[in-house]
């Protein structure tokens, strides 16, 4: 038996079908996120990721020939599994390409990393589009800087 909700989505949707045929011409569109390229811990060759800090971790959303970093609305950016905020931004060319990037910091301990793998960092352009973007990390959990206990 179907919930009020899904009756009311299914009628909406069936109406959104019977609209678009009605339409010359009309079409429809599904948007997928876009892609961006990332970069944690920017010049770092290591994303190494202490998770027994109580740190900052910067995060580089990187302007590329198909997206301006400038376009970020840094308030709706999350990152990682936990979807931590952003504690500060900044503009800056922080691969030294000539164009601006966004450098934004976040509390190690808000982004629920855990362990090392990719990472995702979502938002939303001031057009309202969404994207993501993914990058490795390194967990270090305070011992050395690979996982080992130094005696």
């Amino acid at each position: 038996m179907k919930s009020s909700v899904q009756k009311q989505i299914t009628a909406a949707f069936f109406a959104a079908i019977i609209l678009l045929s009605l339409s010359p011409g009309a079409s429809a569109t599904i948007e997928e996120d876009i892609e961006v390229s990332i970069d944690i811990r920017p010049c770092s060759t290591i994303n190494n990721v202490n998770t027994n800090s109580g740190g900052l971790i910067p995060v580089a959303i990187l302007t590329t020939n198909n997206f301006d970093a400038g376009d970020v609305v840094p308030g709706t950016v999350k990152f990682g599994p936990a979807e931590a905020e952003a504690q500060r931004s900044l503009m800056q060319d922080v691969d030294k390409d000539g164009d601006l990037d966004l450098l934004l910091w976040f509390l190690v301990q808000d982004t629920g990393i855990e362990v090392s793998g990719p990472v995702t960092l979502t938002g939303e352009t001031k057009a309202g589009n969404d994207f993501t973007g993914t990058d490795n990390v390194f967990v270090n959990v305070g011992y050395g800087p690979y996982n080992e206990i130094e005696v």
